[in-house]
């Protein structure tokens, strides 16, 4: 049940309480260097114009602050949402769900040979395992890069068991899902 993830699953599951702290700290270096650069030419440039303040600089860090905010609720709401699943589960992950045009975070379980997606905007998807006609590996997906271990699988089930005409989940670590998710076939 726990998760292994690298690097790179910060990009696709940045409100992981461990991965918070290297987003913020990724999007505080870029966001300050280039505000700092901005403020120091324009402090000694030689014609006197109207001058950056100096609380320009504390910008950068409110952002940061706020966004690490968003997060930590995210993820308050995404265990919420994990915790509302049925218990046995064999594998579960938080992830990027996307249903039809809605992409947002949420949870993956694999239990009882079904499939439960559960996000964070929308209803549970419960597709069994049976049913899962293919399932493709996705690197760049949605307009998200999916790097190192993680992927997005892309279901492709029955109108029957789900009218979602785009319906799959990003995890951080594939390898697991490979092993449980059936007809999985890796794609570019």
């Amino acid at each position: 049940m726990a998760e292994k993830g690298d690097y790179w699953a910060v990009l696709v599951l940045p409100w992981r309480p461990r991965y918070i702290y290297i987003f913020g700290s990724c999007l505080l270096v870029l966001t300050f260097v280039p505000m700092a650069v901005a403020w120091g030419i324009d402090r000694f440039q030689s014609v006197r114009a109207p001058e950056l303040p100096d609380w320009w600089l504390f910008v950068p860090m409110a952002l940061t602050l706020f966004i690490m905010l968003i997060l930590y609720v995210v993820n308050i709401l995404v265990e919420r949402a994990a915790a509302r699943l049925p218990d046995g589960a064999v594998l579960r992950s938080h992830c990027i769900v996307v249903s039809s045009l809605i992409q947002s975070p949420g949870v993956a379980q694999i239990a009882d040979e079904t499939l439960l997606i559960r996000p964070l905007v929308g209803k549970q998807i419960s597709i069994p395992l049976g049913e899962i006609s293919a399932v493709s590996e996705r690197r760049w997906y949605n307009g998200s890069l999916y790097p190192g271990k993680t992927a997005f699988f892309k279901l492709t089930v029955a109108e029957s068991v789900s009218k979602k005409w785009r319906l799959g989940f990003g995890v951080a670590d594939a390898e697991q899902w490979r092993k449980l998710l059936p007809n999985c076939a890796k794609k570019g």
